[in-house]
């Protein structure tokens, strides 16, 4: 995923961003070599550190990992260490603590919810969405990566979504299904996001591969998950819309295969960790 040619066109545009012309608050320090730490201020999966990494190579300055993607960390624990010129790691500092405290947030909270999820239904996977922050997709997808949970979709050109506009468009789920078939390769799985339960019917006798419920409630989704295995015993089962760390147990239901949650990015609260220069 983190592709070092396609890491370095977003590293350009986080230093045009944060100085477009010059760095009035770090150009008067002393260009001396020098030596730093980013280290968390409380308990966090790690996550990122390749990026951050290569983000101090692409200012010139060398940046060794502590520790490693995935790894459980306390309080107080060195993350990445950095050497170079002074001036420039402190050019890089907002942006690095920037990306590495929001992949950090994302990777514990994906690790949480999965952990909590495993332990009434193993199989089942807690995925993200495409309800990312613009321009850091990769990073934050990524980061569920790390925190074991399942990165759904990239892009609009990873599945076929067919949702209620497109049933507006055709007239029907079956419709909509139908035509999708006629125009994507047979690699492509098409998922349908059902909003009422006879629409979940209907996606599964049309065959769609994903069934998506939709803002349903525990009650209906124990309802029409025997329906929907009778008719597409195959079908993948998803749940999505408005599950959230607080109400997650509710949807641990029998037979879902999937819980998406646009949480896991949306509305992650970022980590703390800071960057100290070290005087010895």
């Amino acid at each position: 995923m983190l592709v070092e040619q396609l890491l370095k066109k977003y590293f350009m545009l986080w230093l045009e961003e944060d100085i477009p012309f010059l760095d009035v608050s770090n150009w008067f320090i002393p260009d001396s070599a020098g030596k730093a730490v980013i280290f968390t201020k409380e308990n966090i999966v790690v996550a990122g550190t390749p990026v951050i990494v290569k983000w101090y190579e692409f200012l010139g300055i060398k940046a060794t990992p502590l520790v490693e993607d995935g790894q459980q960390v306390n309080k107080g624990q060195h993350l990445i260490e950095v050497k170079g010129s002074v001036q420039k790691i402190l050019q890089g500092e907002r942006i690095a603590l920037n990306i590495f405290s929001r992949m950090c947030a994302i990777a514990t909270l994906t690790r949480s919810l999965v952990k909590r999820s495993h332990s009434r239904i193993p199989a089942i996977r807690i995925a993200a969405t495409r309800k990312t922050t613009p321009g850091l997709r990769i990073f934050e997808k990524y980061a569920v990566l790390v925190g074991g949970g399942d990165t759904h979709r990239f892009s609009l050109s990873d599945c076929v979504m067919i949702k209620d506009n497109h049933v507006v468009i055709f007239g029907s789920i079956s419709k909509a299904i139908e035509e999708a078939r006629k125009h994507t390769s047979f690699t492509t799985k098409i998922e349908v996001e059902a909003d009422t339960i006879d629409q979940a019917i209907e996606a599964a006798k049309a065959k769609a591969d994903i069934i998506l419920l939709d803002n349903f409630n525990p009650e209906d989704i124990k309802r029409v998950i025997p329906k929907l295995r009778e008719l597409h015993p195959t079908a993948i089962i998803e749940l999505s819309g408005g599950i959230s760390p607080s109400n997650l147990d509710d949807y641990l239901i029998p037979g879902v295969d999937v819980i998406s949650m646009g949480f896991l990015t949306h509305s992650v609260k970022n980590v703390d960790l800071s960057l100290e220069i070290m005087t010895s």
